[in-house]
């Protein structure tokens, strides 16, 4: 795997100049409104919060817990910064979201707090910088992880999709049993009383005159004649895919012969797969049912990919004879398949600040410098914004994961324990489409990191080729 390193981030010869007096927001539950702050003295802190709507706000940093306070107005919080507090880390944050609902809520924000040494601050942004580098360092282990918990998941789809298919065919099979036997039970031979009859007047023949000499033949062949063609009444499903099992019912089926699914590409012979070892050697061994009747026959869609679905038909080969034809339209076996969306791609739009190429990440957005001000980054990236799926495959989903931070020991968790550092999600895809276009919104504090990788869920027919895809 090649690692492309960026150059390190310049760091701050000074620190970045405060905004002076309150500071608008908006948030909302999914995105909070963040303002980072540093202090490297103890003192007393001050956050003052003005909104016409119940909003909760938290301030963390390098305490134990955070601190939160909810209500509407005007919400205050005070705190006195220990010299264990700023020894431990000059970052602090303070967060707003509605108190309830998704919002979005407004106001102004006030922060009051002691002064921040620069060569501290220095100090703790070149800290931040390596802890996120070891972060970065493990992101091939962590897609690894991500790759396999994929795989494992489709896996499990499959192997339920299996197991809901034998659970049909053991209920279709029981089914004939049942009425097989109560057909040989209810069914008696019709018998009809003698009735008499009218006596009917025979003429006889007139007499006998002289007739010429007999003379002898040989005896005339006996012929026997042909059997009834094999002819199908009705199949016990109209369609099916691989792994399907389909009875098919009539009369003068024999006890064997050949059942053919008519394909645009010829006739495929089902009665190759009547006992396959699918499902512990086919439905009808583990069912003591002979798959095979004068009345019914019971046969498997056989296991095969890359074939899309058509329209077709069913026949059935007796002695020679071949059947009426019944419509069928063969389904193929649709899978899933996830594509990790790498870095880069061709059509895409990754705003800044863009550090994707150090994380082996679908997008990493890292400002440790507080280049974007003390409110942070929030902005949104598209993907794939001309690209389409080939053979039939469309978009079932699409969702972000957010690739794993450094911890710098910040009490970031805001009200109902969710972490507030910075956040990511899809606003726009074209699921049940062709189309791959997806966006993606995210956002992050002030000196904070976010990344993610894009994973997009795509569905076809199994053994096709849904297009020169590039995937992690």
């Amino acid at each position: 795997m090649l690692l492309i390193l960026g150059l390190p981030h310049e760091l701050p010869a000074q620190v970045p100049a405060e905004p002076s007096g309150p500071q608008s927001f908006v948030a909302g539950q999914k995105e909070p409104a963040g303002f980072a702050f540093f202090a490297t003295q103890p003192g007393p802190i001050s956050v003052s919060v003005q909104s016409p709507d119940p909003v909760a706000v938290t301030l963390s940093g390098p305490i134990a817990q955070a601190i939160q306070k909810a209500g509407a107005g005007n919400v205050q919080i005070e705190y006195a910064a220990t010299p264990a507090d700023v020894q431990h880390s000059p970052r602090w944050f303070v967060h707003v979201v509605p108190a309830s609902g998704p919002g979005p809520v407004q106001g102004t924000v006030t922060i009051a707090h002691p002064p921040a040494d620069p060569r501290a601050v220095t100090a703790a942004v070149e800290e931040m910088r390596r802890r996120m580098q070891a972060a970065r360092d493990a992101a091939p282990a962590n897609l690894a992880k991500l790759k396999a918990s994929l795989e494992a998941q489709h896996a499990a789809e499959r192997e339920q999709h299996i197991a809901l298919q034998k659970a049909k065919a053991e209920e279709l099979v029981r089914s004939i049993r049942a009425s097989a036997a109560v057909q040989s039970r209810g069914v008696t031979a019709l018998k009809i009383a003698p009735q008499s009859l009218p006596a009917v007047p025979i003429a006889q023949p007139p007499a006998a005159t002289s007739l010429p000499p007999a003379h002898s033949a040989a005896p005339l062949p006996t012929i026997n004649p042909p059997p009834p063609p094999p002819q199908i009444t009705s199949l016990s499903a109209n369609s099916g895919e691989p792994g399907d099992w389909i009875a098919i019912t009539g009369v003068n089926l024999g006890t064997s012969g050949q059942v053919y699914l008519v394909s645009p590409g010829g006739a495929v012979n089902l009665s190759l797969v009547v006992l396959n070892d699918v499902y512990e050697q086919g439905a009808c061994y583990w069912s003591s049912y002979s798959c095979w009747s004068p009345t019914t026959i019971v046969v498997s869609i056989p296991l095969v990919t890359g074939l899309y679905g058509f329209a077709g038909s069913i026949y059935v080969a007796v002695a020679g004879q071949n059947s009426n034809l019944l419509s069928f339209q063969f389904n193929p076996t649709i899978v899933t398949q996830s594509l990790i969306v790498p870095y880069p791609i061709q059509d895409e739009i990754i705003t800044n600040p863009n550090s994707s190429a150090e994380a082996l990440s679908t997008a990493d957005h890292t400002d440790y410098s507080l280049a974007g001000g003390f409110s942070g980054h929030k902005n949104n990236d598209q993907f794939y914004m001309n690209t389409v799926l080939a053979g039939g495959w469309t978009v079932v989903s699409a969702n972000v994961v957010p690739t794993p931070a450094a911890y710098f020991g910040d009490s970031l968790w805001g009200p109902g324990g969710n972490y507030v550092g910075d956040g990511s999600y899809v606003i726009a895809s074209r699921p049940t489409t062709a189309s791959l276009y997806t966006e993606v919104h995210w956002w992050e504090d002030a000196g904070w990191d976010a990344g993610y990788n894009l994973v997009i869920n795509i569905q076809g027919p199994a053994g096709t080729n849904p297009g020169p895809l590039p995937s992690q």
